[in-house]
């Protein structure tokens, strides 16, 4: 599956969310039957986009890009 990016507005400006094509594998061997990552993205939008969110918060960095990987999303 191919890697996708949503972005978030933070009060610093926008966050860009790289999505790896692995986190996209295990959100999609939760049983869903997407046929594409785009798909995959607008189903759990609100899901990545806590999560991102969550690391950006963590970050000493505060970098306007968040790489989400299989480690993040899984259970």
């Amino acid at each position: 599956m191919r890697n996708q990016s949503i972005y978030l507005a933070v009060p610093s400006g926008e966050l860009e969310v790289f999505v790896t094509g692995e986190a996209l594998e295990m959100l999609r061997a939760d049983g869903h039957l997407f046929q594409d990552g785009s798909s995959l993205v607008r189903h759990y939008r609100s899901f990545m986009a806590e999560i991102a969110l969550e690391k950006y918060q963590q970050s000493e960095e505060r970098s306007q890009v968040i790489v989400l990987k299989a480690a993040d999303v899984s259970g």
